[in-house]
C-alpha cells in the first residue's frame, strides 16, 4: 500500500515582494504580488534618477529587475 503525505496547512506562503520591469525606451514600472501598480514613469536614461526613483523599493526589490534589451542590425 502506497501512503500519500499531505503537506501541512498551516505553512505560511512567502511573500513575494515587489517586480519591476524596465522597458528599452525608459519606462518604469513596480507592481506588487497583487499586480497593484506602484509606479509607472519614464525617465531619462541616468543612473542618478533612475537609483533615486528606485530607493523607496529597494529592499522590497530582491530580486532585481526585467529589462528589455534587443539588438538589431539596421
Amino acid at each position: 500500500m502506497i501512503r500519500l503525505h499531505r503537506a501541512s496547512v498551516n505553512k505560511v506562503r512567502p511573500t513575494m515582494g515587489l517586480h519591476c520591469a524596465v522597458h528599452l525606451h525608459g519606462y518604469y514600472r513596480i507592481v506588487d504580488e497583487a499586480d497593484k501598480r506602484l509606479l509607472s514613469k519614464r525617465l531619462l536614461n541616468s543612473l542618478e534618477i533612475v537609483l533615486e526613483l528606485l530607493e523607496p523599493y529597494r529592499e522590497r526589490l530582491k530580486d532585481g529587475a526585467v529589462v528589455e534589451w534587443t539588438f538589431n542590425w539596421y
